[in-house]
């Protein structure tokens, strides 16, 4: 979109996925290798939002001030429709919650792209 260019969306964009940003990534990991908890335990890092693709879509291009419209193809076998990360359990075991959330981590990666591209 940065580029004029017209993303590409398998299915109808209205599947939809947590994004997270890189800093509540790295925020839990080093909680999880400071906080004293079970070893090898599995632990969700997320935003607890839920985003459609073409929310993404829309953000991106309001961020932006441009009115890109994607190319849509037929879904992609074996796509997940849905995806929501739970993160109760990190919340216990670690402490975690999101610090960056979706709009502000997207604001800081086009603002990253920007600079660096």
């Amino acid at each position: 979109i940065m580029k004029d260019e017209r993303p590409l969306i398998y299915g109808d964009g209205e599947q939809t996925r947590d994004f997270t940003y890189v800093e509540n990534v790295i925020k839990a990991n080093i909680l999880a290798a400071t906080v004293d908890c079970d070893s090898g335990i599995i632990l969700n890092c997320a935003c607890n939002e839920r985003t459609s693709v073409n929310q993404l879509v829309n953000e991106i291009n309001g961020i932006l001030g441009k009115d890109i419209v994607p190319e849509y193809a037929e879904p992609r076998a074996g796509d997940v429709k849905d995806s929501y990360a739970v993160t109760d359990k990190a919340k216990l075991a670690i402490n975690y919650s999101p610090e960056i959330k979706f709009k502000e981590g997207l604001l800081r990666t086009i603002e990253w792209y920007k600079n660096n591209n």
